[in-house]
């Protein structure tokens, strides 16, 4: 939070270069405390960002984060479960729907996950997750596994990246014989679809 408040950036490089220049709506699914959802608005000042999280308590505090850093006008954040994003959120659609971070390791349906996501974003947009990997995480879903939902849902697959972090706050793309920590995938929902 420190960090956050002193102006340090939450996402990691890759994930700044993969989200490229950013404006309009961004979703933020499973949005915890909001730190990468404000970095967000804070890095790309005509997006306006919707956290949703299944934790009111988190909710909470990225709602009073988001005033106490003058981000409110451009960052709300909602109270609900995955499963209930749609409803909640009146069937509106996001140009990018972001998520990862420790957040698929609680979904248990992956196919109806990503059929949310399919929903949520605008067609031309896109999803974009960076995740733990499940070689060094175990808890997290087979990266097999949540590639091949969205596909079904609809969606093409338009990067995919394993990364390692080698030294310490250097990311970069595995490499012959490297352990990956962390994946990315960035996935567009076609126009007409």
């Amino acid at each position: 939070m420190d960090a956050f408040l002193a102006g340090e950036p939450q996402l990691l490089p890759f994930e700044v270069d993969e989200l490229g220049p950013l404006e309009g709506r961004l979703l933020h699914l499973q949005s915890g405390s909001g730190l990468d959802s404000l970095d967000i608005a804070r890095l790309h000042p005509t997006v306006c960002v919707t956290g949703l999280d299944d934790a009111p308590h988190e909710v909470e505090a990225a709602t009073q984060l988001a005033s106490e850093v003058r981000l409110a006008h451009r960052a709300r954040f909602v109270y609900a479960g995955l499963f209930h994003a749609i409803d909640v959120l009146e069937h509106q659609h996001f140009d990018v729907v972001y998520t990862g971070k420790g957040a698929l390791h609680r979904v248990l349906d992956l196919d109806r996950w990503a059929g949310i996501v399919h929903d949520l974003v605008e067609p031309g947009g896109f999803l974009y997750c960076t995740e733990f990997h499940p070689v060094t995480s175990p808890q997290q879903p087979p990266v097999g596994a949540v590639i091949s939902a969205v596909l079904r849902a609809g969606l093409t697959l338009e990067l995919f990246h394993e990364w390692i972090e080698r030294p310490v706050g250097t990311w970069r793309p595995v490499d012959r014989g490297s352990v990956p920590v962390r994946y990315s995938l960035k996935a567009v929902r076609d126009i007409g679809r």
